[in-house]
């Protein structure tokens, strides 16, 4: 089995369950799946502490953007002050994580 099938597709015996359900099955499962998926991703706070450099002061989530107020990686030289960086949710949804 190349990497590609084998993260693209199913394992086979899931594969042989998944071809044998009708319609109404298979959306409970694609149901239970997104909820699966939602458990297991890492929060928005978690995704933010992961790519941001420096020290997090705050975060504040008002749904359509965060605000991250942060020191630089060498806070030093910017006298202590803090700068704020927004992430828009698509750009998490989406998986490319940027800092705008």
């Amino acid at each position: 089995m190349n990497e590609q099938k084998r993260n693209n597709e199913p394992p086979d015996m899931l594969a042989d369950i998944l071809d044998d359900l009708d319609a109404p099955a298979l959306r409970a499962v694609r149901t239970y799946v997104e909820r699966r998926l939602d458990d297991v991703r890492p929060s928005l706070r978690e995704l933010i502490r992961s790519e941001v450099d420096g020290e997090i002061v705050d975060i504040e989530d008002h749904g359509a953007y965060t605000l991250v107020r942060k020191y630089p990686p060498e806070h030093t030289h910017w006298f202590g002050s803090t700068h704020q960086v927004k992430i828009t949710p698509r750009k998490l949804r989406n998986h490319s994580h940027s800092i705008v």
